[in-house]
């Protein structure tokens, strides 16, 4: 226990800092920009082949075999200047290295601004018989198929796509009971008129439709979105309002993508981090979330000064036929966990500064784009 809080198993940012030192994080690693407070950035490397598709590991992944499926090689030349991927799988060598201890292991999830874009990204490491997992004691370069779903983009080198948690030990996550004791004692949410949704030892949250604006959905334009924009594009190139039915709920056509906010304003204290996962079939025929890292001060701040921000969700309908999606609605899960120790960084402090620190209403976009502007955003006919 560590003031009177279990210990867990993410390691946070200077434990992080240690490996890089020692020499077990080796790469194309920005200090500054990459090492979060509970996770760091993978970026994009040298190398790049379109593939087959996506394989199965049920014999652990081997790039050896998977060259097999692979084709069109690209090489710095051709992601220095910016590749455009449009649909199909491309294989990607992240320039990371890891050796991890024995009892040292790791997940990977997109980052927010791949999730935004509905940008599959999907880790892979040599051996692995589980997608985005990095095995015990793994020795070796991380790779990543990346999988453009709705919007064509330009990819260069060292942009980072993904990131990384590291685990030592064994994990510990939060029960009903602890999560409904941090709630009384920090507020995990900084809404007055509402009490949080608390079950199977995760926290749900709704979706909010009465927002400006109340979600967004892809335009389908040939467009390629340089992935190394930052706060300029135009977002209704790529985004639309879509009109909601006459009670106010929004239906999604089979496959179709869509930004939906959270009427929660989440909160994430010092001493533990949140990830969305995988989101039950009783609550609906859609994947919500491809991203799903929440770091230590998302919504809070170092001691709680902080307010809290929306969660924009990515949601997928996965039907063979439209489906409904009403205000309120329980659309994602977080679950929380205890850190190792106390991290030195807060998310979206000083050298942290985030483009997503501060979304505390509406649908905060990707990073390449200027904010939406609600009141002469399109909406559909």
């Amino acid at each position: 226990m560590r003031n009177g809080a279990p210990i867990g198993a993410v390691l946070v940012d200077w434990q992080m800092e240690e490996m890089v030192r020692e020499g077990r994080i080796t790469g194309g690693i920005r200090r500054k920009d990459d090492i979060q407070p509970c996770s760091f950035d993978l970026r994009v490397g040298n190398k790049m082949w379109e593939t087959a598709g996506i394989l199965d590991l049920g014999d652990g992944f081997k790039t050896k075999d998977f060259m097999n499926y692979a084709y069109n090689a690209y090489d710095e030349k051709a992601l220095m200047h910016g590749y455009i991927l449009t649909r199909g799988a491309y294989f990607v060598q992240l320039d990371i290295n890891l050796k991890l201890g024995a009892d040292e292991w790791g997940f990977v999830n997109p980052k927010s601004s791949s999730g935004r874009i509905d940008l599959h990204c999907i880790a892979l490491a040599e051996g692995s018989t589980s997608f985005n997992t990095i095995p015990h004691g793994y020795h070796g370069r991380v790779s990543s198929l990346v999988i453009p779903q709705s919007i064509i983009v330009a990819l260069y080198k060292s942009v980072a796509l993904v990131q990384l948690r590291i685990f030592r030990g064994e994990r510990a996550f939060l029960s009903n009971c602890e999560l409904r004791r941090l709630h009384a004692s920090h507020s995990l949410i900084d809404n007055s008129d509402i009490q949080p949704v608390i079950e199977d030892d995760h926290f749900l949250i709704r979706a909010n439709l009465r927002d400006n604006p109340s979600n967004l959905v892809v335009t389908g334009t040939r467009r390629p979105l340089k992935l190394k924009a930052k706060r300029s594009v135009d977002p209704r190139i790529y985004f639309r309002v879509k009109e909601l039915d006459s009670q106010g709920a929004l239906w999604l056509e089979p496959g179709e993508f869509a930004l939906i906010g959270s009427i929660e304003k989440i909160r994430i204290p010092h001493h533990v981090c949140a990830e969305m996962v995988p989101f039950s079939d009783r609550q609906g025929e859609f994947r919500s979330h491809y991203a799903g890292f929440f770091d230590r001060g998302f919504g809070y701040g170092r001691n709680g000064e902080a307010p809290g921000n929306t969660v924009v969700c990515e949601v997928r309908n996965q039907a063979s036929v439209p489906i409904r999606i009403a205000h309120g609605q329980l659309i994602a899960r977080f679950r929380f966990e205890y850190l190792q120790y106390e991290p030195d960084l807060v998310y979206g402090e000083g050298g942290q500064v985030s483009h997503y620190a501060r979304q505390s209403s509406g649908i905060a976009l990707a990073k390449f784009f200027v904010p939406w502007t609600a009141p002469s955003a399109p909406a559909e006919l």
